[in-house]
């Protein structure tokens, strides 16, 4: 069976302010036109489909618009991420099912799987939203207050519904963050009590775990070590399938929720949504919007208008295949490698993340963005795939005093529009209107800082102090500096409470 695993959209982000709709729009043609080109069975979208709670009107458009068309190539499941309202994105899930998007976003759910059959037998499919200790340990019947105690307990879910499918492979799609994983500087913290990871041995009985979270492509090493998975691009060949490969043959079980596959694809068709002016905006937006998502209308449609596109239905020859995650330089110029050998993960219990189809942070700019193929064979061993995502902008990181950078004729390639440039200024003093010189040159600088050479900037250091630490730490950290002693036991909890009342209070 052919999989198709993405996450962490983060539909209605912006990057420094600068809007990513519709770099985010050609992602999702980039999704539809490989779910037609693969012929897949199934698209798995492991969370954080929006970038907050309460999404702009025209990124729940989008949402819309990507789960429809991908419906009409296989159906798709798609978990809450932590960055998602459950409540929102699961609004109706039992009717939209109908369309062939299967939401998971209850925890109690997380053992009612989608089950699909190929040539090789039943597919159960398990979607385990984003469980926030607080919120999911009441339902999951839980008394511990950590991640570890309610994804066991969901697993626990799937690992008993599993238990009476004679034969029958599992995939779980979850968005967690899992020990080994590879964090950046673009995910939010989720620590509760303290801890925000869990084991990867928690998802033990599945065969394939499709993972959301982490925005760098990476498969979790047994043993808790992460690492992009293997090998280098090839060059020539055409996108070869795996040997698990199954076609577009799948059909869903007599118990799955929706019926045959069929079924699952040929619900009621959901009409595309026209663009509404601003003032517009009103009950009427949430019948455009076909129910999938209850949305509080006071917030106001982005202006942002979509670029020409070719027809969805013809998506050409199809796209280009490499088999590493770093295919190289090509991949950021649109004009990916082509397909080099599957890559064969470790089984049991196969545990990836997919990575955001975007950077959404500086600190990603040398990390080449793909969607995962995965191919399962009988046993429900896995092969993988990665297909570069195009990319609608390059990040691109500068260091150097301002003269220097001015007249560097090597950069002359970041002078474009689709270079969106960091400059850390290494002067000794502060160049006179430094943005405004570099911008004559580089028209999308979007990060300016100053970090002389020899001595670090009171700004360098207190980044510098904070890198790489949770916001408990930070909080104790500084406790400990203002009273010159460490935090006392009757502390930590109020500074843990206020750093996760904090976090709550962006998503409200």
């Amino acid at each position: 069976m052919r999989l198709l695993h993405t996450a962490d959209w983060h539909l209605g982000r912006t990057l420094h302010r600068l809007p990513l709709l519709d770099a985010q729009r050609a992602v999702v043609d980039h999704l539809v036109d490989v779910a037609r080109a693969e012929r897949v069975d199934v698209v798995l979208v492991a969370g954080d489909v929006f970038d907050r709670a309460l999404p702009p009107v025209e990124a729940v458009r989008v949402a819309g618009d990507a789960l429809r068309r991908l419906a009409e190539v296989a159906p798709v499941v798609v978990v809450s991420g932590n960055h998602d309202s459950a409540g929102r994105l699961g609004f109706a899930a039992e009717l939209i099912a109908a369309g062939g998007v299967h939401l998971r976003t209850d925890p109690l759910t997380s053992g009612d799987p989608l089950v699909l059959r190929d040539e090789h037998g039943p597919v159960a499919i398990y979607g385990l939203p984003y469980l926030d200790p607080d919120l999911a340990r009441g339902p999951l019947g839980v008394e511990e207050r950590s991640h570890e105690a309610v994804v066991g307990a969901a697993m626990d879910l799937v690992r008993a519904d599993l238990a009476g499918r004679d034969g029958a492979r599992a995939v779980v799609v979850a968005h967690a963050f899992v020990q080994g994983g590879e964090a950046s500087e673009s995910e939010r913290d989720i620590s509760v009590g303290g801890a925000e990871t869990v084991p990867a041995s928690l998802f033990a009985g599945a065969d394939y775990v499709a993972l959301g979270h982490l925005h760098r492509p990476h498969a979790v090493r047994a043993g808790g070590g992460g690492g992009a998975t293997g090998g280098s691009a090839a060059t020539g060949g055409e996108a070869a399938g795996g040997e698990a490969t199954t076609g577009n043959d799948a059909t869903a079980d007599s118990g799955a929720m929706a019926g045959d596959r069929g079924s699952l694809r040929a619900g009621p068709e959901v009409p595309s949504v026209p663009p509404t002016p601003a003032d517009a905006v009103s009950a009427e937006a949430q019948v455009e919007l076909g129910g999938l998502f209850a949305l509080p209308l006071e917030d106001a449609p982005s202006e942002e208008t979509r670029p020409g596109a070719g027809s969805a239905g013809d998506p050409g020859p199809g796209p280009d295949v490499a088999s590493d995650p770093d295919p190289g330089p090509d991949a950021s110029s649109g004009t990916p490698a082509l397909a080099g050998p599957d890559v064969p993960t470790d089984h049991p219990g196969a545990v990836r993340y997919a990575g955001s189809p975007l950077p959404y942070s500086f600190t990603e700019a040398d990390a080449t963005k793909t969607t995962a193929i995965v191919d399962l064979a009988a046993d429900g061993s896995s092969t993988v795939r990665f297909v570069p995502v195009p990319a609608p902008f390059r990040l691109v990181r500068l260091r150097g005093p301002l003269e220097e950078l001015l007249a560097d004729a090597t950069l002359n390639e970041h002078e474009t529009a689709d270079a969106w440039v960091e400059v850390v200024l290494t002067d000794a003093l502060l160049p006179a209107r430094p943005m405004e010189r570099l911008r004559a040159r580089f028209p999308q600088v979007l990060v300016l800082q100053h970090a002389p050479d020899g001595e670090l900037s009171a700004a360098t250091v207190a980044r510098d102090r904070i890198r790489g630490r949770s916001d408990l730490e930070v909080l104790e950290a500084f406790v400990a500096d203002v009273r010159g002693e460490p935090a006392g036991a009757d502390d930590v909890p109020l500074l843990q409470a206020a750093a996760e009342s904090v976090h709550r209070g962006e998503d409200d």
